[in-house]
């Protein structure tokens, strides 16, 4: 180990010299620790709590819900974050969805699409199945927790 003799008296006291493990050894763990730490740091998207709600009968098409972005909207309407993918696309379409499900009028209507405002009227869930299936499940859920 060529440490300064100056230097020597804080290495041999820190915890890597106990170890007796040289400063490469000790830079290498310090940058691995660094990685997992940001790799395994939850951040916003990591944070979601996806739960697949429809595919298509092809299974080319999947919509799900983030059980955590579940917003009451007042006596029937409920405000959700949904992922729709689409594998019939090349490349596949991923998009996410802030949509308000009415569960009296069985209806919705997007207001964001990948983050940007989305103005939608209200449309029929019976024309769009995998809509259907997660007005359904936003409702079953809503009517669960009040």
């Amino acid at each position: 180990m060529n440490i300064p003799f100056s230097q020597r008296w804080a290495y041999e006291d820190s915890l890597l010299g106990q170890l007796g493990l040289s400063r490469r050894w000790g830079a290498w763990l310090g940058s691995l620790l660094l990685v997992l730490v940001v790799l395994l740091w939850p951040g916003p998207a990591l944070a979601a709590t996806w739960y697949e709600t429809g595919t298509s009968p092809d299974q080319q098409e999947h919509q799900w819900i983030d059980l955590d972005s579940i917003t009451p909207l007042g006596r029937s309407r409920v405000q959700i974050k949904s992922r729709y993918a689409n594998q019939r696309s090349e490349p596949p379409e991923i998009s996410t969805y802030l949509t308000e499900y009415d569960c009296q009028s069985r209806q919705f209507r997007d207001r964001a699409r990948n983050g940007q405002p989305y103005s939608q009227p209200w449309m029929s869930a019976a024309g769009d199945p995998l809509n259907a299936e997660t007005l359904k499940a936003v409702c079953t859920i809503i009517e669960a927790i009040r």
